[in-house]
């Protein structure tokens, strides 16, 4: 998808995809590990749940371009039509939706490269609650 038709997209949308593509990438980096599916399922719900979102989120700020940042910005100030998934903050909902929009974004422009960079800053910054094998 061209980029000024994403950007187009509305924030929600891209969320919509970004969910997808995170969860898939986080399935992906623990399949191999030798564990039973319900230990795949928690280890991945770690990373996917609002919080952790959130704190990744908040190590990308400084990493990300200005049309990344505008895009992560419309994420975060757009408001989902319904409350916030238990056990988290208003704020790390805001946070989540802005990092998933930003995910989203990416891969539908096909960014590949790059989502991979801010993954692995993510992972880099983030190690103590990386993936245990």
């Amino acid at each position: 998808m061209e980029g000024e038709k994403a950007q187009a997209l509305h924030p929600l949308k891209l969320a919509y995809i970004g969910d997808a593509v995170y969860t898939l990438y986080c399935r992906n980096k623990v399949v191999g590990s030798g564990h039973k599916p319900k230990q795949l399922h928690r280890m991945v719900t770690q990373k996917v749940r609002a919080g952790a979102q959130a704190e990744a989120m908040q190590s990308l700020w400084r990493h990300l371009t200005n049309r990344e940042e505008e895009i992560a910005k419309r994420g975060r100030n757009t408001h989902a039509g319904h409350s916030c998934p238990k056990g988290a903050t208003t704020e790390e909902y805001a946070l989540s939706t802005a990092f998933e929009a930003l995910v989203g974004y990416l891969y539908l422009t096909k960014q590949h490269e790059r989502l991979q960079t801010l993954l692995t800053i993510i992972e880099v910054e983030n190690a103590k609650d990386s993936f245990a094998y």
